[in-house]
């Protein structure tokens, strides 16, 4: 029933989040882990993350609970299918490097607006 109501919502952040999710499902399969700041839209494309990176928020990333090194560990395991960069949260000071090893080790799916961008793994 949320999915529906979701889905029927006629905001364009929401129509967004459902074609991200649509691009999600498309790329990765439904075993594979995606690691996200939007968690809401991997689930949305029933996707998930690694238990670890469940919650992204700015509070665990502000005190280094979240690290760059924790991230491309995750990311370099061969579960993990996709990197989407979504709400900046993955791009604050405290994560410096992160999208550079991502860039070197992703292929660039889709790009969604200023920073807001899918990777997936060659």
């Amino acid at each position: 029933y949320y999915h529906l109501e979701y889905a029927q919502s006629q905001s364009a952040s929401t129509q967004k989040d459902i074609k991200v999710a649509q691009d999600i499902r498309t790329l990765i399969g439904p075993n594979d882990l995606i690691i996200t700041d939007a968690q809401f839209v991997a689930a949305l494309a029933g996707r998930s993350t690694p238990p670890q990176f469940v919650d992204t928020s700015g509070v665990r990333i502000a005190v280094r609970y979240v690290s760059t090194q924790e991230l491309i560990a995750a990311a370099s395991q061969p579960q993990v299918r996709a990197v989407m960069f979504y709400t900046h949260r993955l791009d604050t000071k405290n994560l410096v490097g992160f999208r550079q090893w991502v860039i070197a080790h992703f292929h660039l799916a889709h790009k969604y607006g200023p920073g807001e961008e899918l990777f997936v793994k060659y």
